[in-house]
């Protein structure tokens, strides 16, 4: 198996609930040498929470927001890349960013993840194959690596949001030169006895439209209000050059007031330990732009407060965010409205495309099945969906208990076999596999 006698690193941190200031991400490196001859580099890696791998500086690849979620004491998802164009001869750096997405959610809602049964520190694995003619070297997870939690992102939970200080951030840190000496070593982790690495073949996570923004008014001193003109999952993409220490808080939602001001819908009263679709940001001084990492929130609008002064016209962008599945029909009529209704079809079903099919880019991001089995026949008939629900169909097998019980919600951290479930969820079983044969 790819990760036979490889072991998981993390931080040796203890966990902490209802932390909504110190959440960090965590920062890895190790240093690895490459010989002369080298043929080829190939990039296994998956991690207990979210992650992103950078080598000599280069990203490894555009996906983002993985691995993909799962029942983490059945099934990792692991991702396979050629990283041969990123090595050279000598001394080379691997460099890892680590968060917590639903492996670690800290706060208390209706769906419990807090008291999931895998919940830990975010953790890490990998392994880089470097081929040569006649060998070839693992470079591998290990103590040998360096972590630390001292990060620029200082809190990062998928259902709430992210808080950067771009005063820590340093872009050398996935740099040879990097000086990390006063970082720590990082914690072995064993794998759980009946644990299953399954290589990840469905489409990747990816920024997969870029939106202009329209100023519409400000709100309140130093508040502005941006629309991006439609729905979409995703985040903020902001230019900005605001003073050091200066504080940014953005806000997304759906639609608004009458006055300008957010509607949420009710939707924050599910998020009574944390803030709800919410990033922060802190400022360096320094011309920047800026996308959160590890979080994605459903919306329309975009609220920042802390400006110092009105916008400049292409300041605020949204970036829509989804799986990057291929469109396979496609219709047009001489009926515009209709037009304009299957077109709002095609971008929810893609605002809700996130390796499960789930309910909202809002309120839960989960994969209610019933939701799920509605939205079946039309996601075969308009998308590319087979690795999809490869993908999903053995999460739902991991779901299924002993007696053939499934819950409302797949992946589960345990809630919603006694509510949620039932017939029209379970049925998701063969609905997929009806509409597919």
């Amino acid at each position: 198996m790819v990760f036979d006698n490889i072991n998981f690193i993390s931080a040796n941190r203890e966990l902490k609930d209802n932390d909504n200031t110190h959440d960090p991400a965590y920062m890895f490196r190790k240093i690895f040498s490459v010989e002369k001859g080298f043929k080829k580099a190939i990039l296994y890696t998956a991690g207990l929470g979210l992650c992103y791998h950078y080598i000599n500086g280069f990203s490894v690849s555009d996906d983002i927001l993985t691995p993909a979620t799962s029942d983490y004491t059945k099934t990792i998802w692991y991702n396979k890349y050629d990283v041969t164009s990123f090595i050279y001869e000598g001394d080379n750096i691997f460099a890892s960013l680590l968060g917590n997405g639903f492996f670690n959610e800290s706060f208390k809602t209706p769906w419990n993840y807090d008291t999931a049964p895998w919940r830990e520190i975010p953790k890490l694995i990998y392994r880089l194959d470097i081929y040569y003619s006649d060998k070839t070297v693992v470079v591998e997870s290990d103590e040998s690596c360096k972590v630390t939690d001292d990060c620029y992102i200082t809190y990062n939970q998928l259902r709430s949001g992210e808080h950067c200080d771009l005063r820590k951030y340093n872009h050398t840190w996935t740099q040879i030169n990097y000086d990390d000496s006063k970082w720590e070593q990082p914690v072995r982790s064993s794998k759980p006895d009946n644990l299953v690495f399954r290589e990840l073949k469905s489409q990747p996570i990816r920024e997969c439209e870029i939106f202009d923004t329209s100023l519409i008014k400000k709100t309140f001193e130093n508040t502005y209000l941006f629309d991006v003109g439609q729905n979409i999952s995703g985040y903020i993409r902001i230019e900005t050059e605001e003073n050091c220490n200066d504080h940014l808080i953005i806000r997304y939602a759906e639609s608004i007031n009458n006055d300008g001001t957010l509607n949420l819908n009710k939707m924050d009263k599910f998020y009574k330990y944390s803030d709800f679709q919410t990033d922060k940001l802190i400022c360096s001084g320094k011309k920047t732009i800026w996308s959160p990492r590890f979080t994605y929130h459903g919306f329309r609008y975009i609220e920042i407060s802390g400006l110092s002064e009105e916008p400049e016209k292409n300041m605020v962008k949204a970036v829509f965010v989804h799986q990057d599945i291929e469109r396979i029909s496609y219709f047009e009529c001489s009926d515009e409205l209709i037009n304009r209704l299957f077109k709002m079809g095609i971008n929810a079903t893609y605002s809700n495309l996130f390796h499960i099919p789930t309910d909202c880019p809002t309120r839960e991001k989960l994969g209610w099945t019933n939701d799920a089995r509605a939205s079946c026949e039309q996601m075969l008939i308009n998308f590319n969906m087979k690795d999809f629900y490869i993908k999903y169909m053995q999460d739902i097998y991991d779901a299924m208990l002993d007696n053939g019980a499934l819950p409302g919600i797949i992946p589960t951290s345990g809630w919603g076999y006694d509510w949620g479930s039932g017939p029209i969820s379970s049925g998701i079983l063969f609905e997929i596999p009806y509409r597919y044969y």
